[in-house]
């Protein structure tokens, strides 16, 4: 008797990992060790090394011109108070990169997805580190350490990657230009109810905001979209991805801790959002605009 729960237990491991292995597009292993693996394997190895707060940055800087912090916007990202705050970090970074693959998988975006975290990697934490300095440097003389920031831009990406899913789920009854809505929701929520830093211009941030979604939406509802049965393995990755990313977003910034620099968070995900949404959604849009005004073009020549 008390082999069949095991045994029910295994059958369903393996039926959720067939599943989400599928959905992703088969990765080979090498691409989800590398993906999975080498981060929290250099996280944990800094952790382990003799390397403390001389990598961290400090926020009494005023700028990322000044001598040395160019050089810790980038060291920032590695270093983590204590056992609990790798572990926190990595498992963060685990989750929304396992709720980001099935959802690349559907889009065709694997190599979008790679191109992405080149630049998170490598011009993000430059980007991130010049918004928090921009909004809170030389006001306090803490440090700040972590790879937290740096998973808030896959937070960004994942919402995207939600709304291109769905797009190539629907065949565009939903499309991914729409992702600008709750992003910008978010945005205007970030600045009135979360615990950030004081704004310049945060009335007009916040009207703009609210101006941009009620625009969008009433595009959208012009546009008379219809709305499809989903697949249920594409339902799944998208209720999956869904959930992750509104647990991330109230996490990061929303529901933290006292001390905690919630700029490196809103910088990651503002940044993650904007070179996804640029590169991969815009050009194609835009793209898609032109051809339907020259096809309305032709009809009315042809008329």
């Amino acid at each position: 008797m008390s082999s069949h729960p095991v045994a029910s237990a295994r059958r369903f491991v393996r039926s959720v990992r067939q599943w989400w292995y599928t959905t992703s597009g088969k990765p080979s292993p090498l691409e989800l060790a590398v993906s999975f693996g080498a981060i929290p394997a250099v996280l944990t190895a800094i952790w382990i090394l003799p390397i403390g707060y001389e990598w961290g940055l400090s926020l009494a800087a005023e700028s990322i011109r000044e001598p040395g912090v160019l050089v810790s916007a980038y060291t920032l990202n590695y270093v983590h108070v204590d056992a609990q705050h790798l572990f926190d970090n990595v498992l963060n970074y685990v989750v929304t990169l396992a709720a980001i693959y099935p959802l690349v998988g559907i889009a065709g975006w694997r190599q979008r997805l790679a191109v992405a975290g080149g630049v998170y990697l490598t011009i993000g934490p430059a980007a991130i580190t010049w918004l928090t300095l921009s909004a809170i440097g030389g006001t306090t003389p803490r440090l700040t350490v972590g790879f937290s920031g740096l998973t808030a831009t896959l937070l960004g990406f994942l919402l995207v990657a939600l709304f291109a899913a769905t797009e190539a789920a629907t065949d565009r009854s939903i499309q991914a230009s729409w992702a600008v809505i709750p992003f910008v929701v978010s945005i205007a929520a970030t600045l009135l109810f979360s615990s950030i830093a004081p704004v310049p211009l945060r009335g007009d941030l916040v009207a703009l905001c609210t101006g941009v979604t009620l625009f969008s939406i009433g595009a959208v509802l012009r546009s008379r979209p219809r709305y499809p049965s989903l697949d249920d393995h594409v339902l799944l990755a998208i209720l999956i991805g869904s959930t992750i990313y509104t647990v991330g977003v109230l996490g990061a910034l929303f529901l933290v801790p006292n001390g905690t620099n919630i700029w490196g968070h809103f910088g990651g995900y503002l940044f993650g959002f904007s070179f996804a949404y640029v590169a991969f959604v815009v050009p194609v849009s835009l793209l898609q605009v032109i051809s339907q005004s020259r096809e309305a073009d032709r009809d009315r020549h042809n008329r």
